[in-house]
């Protein structure tokens, strides 16, 4: 919960409004005003730098079913080409109407406004985006009681790009509001090869391409997984005195992690095995399936269930969860059945 404002905070931002009565740019500036305020207090201290990115004033949606940490990075750099601001508030950060409000007010024309975890959004903030999605205008409500008053404003042409890994939880109209819904998938062992070759120049170390390799292998098509396991590899190169990264110590150091070849950790061959020795290969309910491993159902079902469906370990069933031959095979192959 945030504080509540303090009474001279409150008499200060009247007074910026009072000030100019019903005046359009005056209820534009106190929003401004008070959103630089947070975003100092907020931000102190912060060497972040903004983010760009080449845009035409459109909107567009982009739905994704990745995780946050798989989705792709936006460009940080301000190249000439990428010549508009990138605005990217998080969702959940946007608790109330006025912070929307300001951030959109303070958009230039043709500048980008990309809301991670979009899904988060209150309806009452999203009610705000309505009229700005369509009209390029929002309605504030300056004062309260008798004497409140609505202000329209008129925004620049602006592209709102959303991100989410729940598209079934966005409103329908605000969903239906969207020009462009697009979908990433996991990436590729090749792309997270370059990934990692990439991050691995970062860190000034050395790595062969099937070193490389066989860490995007194991990295369950995520980015950031990717880039945790190769510093645990040159940890452990670094133990064993290796000055490059091969496949050999790539592999010794993921074994000694228990993340086999497929990218399963412990937790993943455990589940598999208690559906396939305890139930029978199953069907069997996921709080069941969570009492039998000592793990919270939701995490069992955000965390370890999506991607053993994804590789054919796991159906789901309206019964409950059943294991596939290949996961059958995958753990007679590991020695774990």
């Amino acid at each position: 919960m945030r504080p509540e404002k303090s009474a001279s905070y409150r008499l200060r931002r009247s007074r910026a409004i009072g000030r100019s009565g019903s005046s359009k740019a005056c209820a534009r500036r106190a929003l401004r005003t008070s959103s630089a305020r947070r975003r100092s207090r907020r931000t102190c201290g912060s060497s972040s730098t903004p983010r760009r990115c080449a845009t035409s004033p459109s909107i567009t949606s982009c739905s994704t079913a990745l995780p946050a940490s798989a989705r792709p990075r936006w460009p940080t750099s301000s190249p000439e080409r990428w010549a508009r601001t990138f605005a990217s508030p998080q969702g959940p950060a946007i608790e109330r109407a006025g912070d929307l409000a300001a951030i959109l007010t303070n958009l230039k024309e043709g500048d980008v406004l990309f809301i991670d975890e979009i899904h988060r959004l209150s309806h009452v903030v999203e009610e705000i985006l309505y009229s700005a999605m369509e009209d390029f205008e929002i309605d504030i409500i300056i004062g309260k009681g008798p004497s409140a008053r609505s202000i329209r404003l008129e925004l620049p042409r602006f592209t709102l790009v959303g991100a989410t890994t729940r598209a079934g939880m966005l409103s329908p109209p605000l969903r239906d509001r969207f020009g462009m819904s697009l979908r990433f998938e996991f990436y590729t062992p090749e792309d997270l090869k370059t990934i990692i070759d990439r991050s691995a120049k970062i860190l000034n170390m050395e790595i062969t391409p099937d070193g490389s390799m066989e860490i995007a292998a194991r990295s369950r098509g995520t980015p950031r997984i990717a880039n945790r396991l190769l510093r645990r590899v040159r940890d452990f190169a670094h133990v064993e005195k290796k000055t490059v990264i091969d496949t050999g110590i790539a592999r010794k150091s993921l074994d000694k992690l228990d993340v086999d070849f497929l990218g399963l950790d412990a937790m993943d061959r455990r589940i598999l095995k208690t559906i396939i020795k305890d139930y029978g290969g199953g069907p069997v309910g996921a709080e069941t399936l969570a009492v039998s491993v000592s793990e919270e159902t939701d995490t069992i079902e955000d965390v370890y269930e999506p991607y053993l469906i994804q590789i054919g370990f796991i159906n789901r069933t309206p019964r409950g969860r059943m294991a596939t031959p290949a996961a059958v095979e995958h753990l007679k192959k590991m020695g774990v059945i």
